[in-house]
């Protein structure tokens, strides 16, 4: 008979009262899996999805599944490049396997979180235009409302106002504008934050 390693969260849901070192399992109906010892427990990890850290997974070796494309993992303490060549002139000279491909644990993962940098850099330069489009909201307000407010301001100069004063007054409309546009948009932010996190892999707040 096979034998299998499950990981932490298979062992839990197939076997919750117990040790499943030692016991058969079953995978499909296929014949060949039907009597898998198991050998062994893992801890979750993830694999392939890196958003599903505890996904249930069941190892097999590959030479008993039949599998003829291996996967060699190997640690290097050199040059990334020199330490890849090493490797492929070692297989090649076997005479009948070559490699077919040579990547980094941070490669698969930056490949698996390929989804992720697209949406932040979407998201990034949204953000930035929304920024632009509020700048540019604001002046023109702020623009059109001192020219509304033109004669008031003659009048008031005429009164006896400063320079000073009147930019105060302007700047201080222009600050109100903003502080409720924050008070808006703060507790917006933070909700759609959330639901980015939610949606994001390695997102915080």
């Amino acid at each position: 008979s096979g034998v299998v390693i499950l990981n932490e969260t298979v062992a839990r849901q197939l076997f919750p009262g117990g040790n499943a070192v030692g016991q058969y399992v079953r995978i499909g109906n296929d014949p060949k899996r039907s009597e898998l010892e198991v050998i062994g427990i893992v801890a979750d990890a993830s694999i392939g999805d890196l958003r599903a850290p505890h996904a249930p997974f069941v190892f097999r070796p590959r030479m008993q599944e039949g599998m003829r494309t291996p996967v060699l993992l190997f640690e290097f303490t050199t040059d990334a490049a020199a330490a890849d060549a090493a490797v492929s002139r070692v297989v090649d000279s076997l005479g009948h396997e070559y490699v077919r491909r040579i990547y980094s644990v941070d490669e698969y993962a930056s490949e698996a979180l390929i989804q992720e940098r697209l949406l932040a850099g979407l998201s990034g330069f949204f953000a930035a235009l929304a920024l632009l489009l509020a700048v540019v909201g604001l002046h023109g307000s702020l623009a059109y409302d001192v020219t509304q407010r033109t004669r008031e301001i003659g009048v008031r100069i005429a009164l006896g106002a400063s320079r000073p004063a009147i930019i105060r007054m302007i700047v201080r409309d222009g600050v109100a504008v903003a502080l409720l546009g924050a008070l808006i948009g703060i507790p917006a932010t933070l909700a759609v934050s959330r639901v980015a996190e939610s949606m994001v892999f390695g997102l915080g707040p």
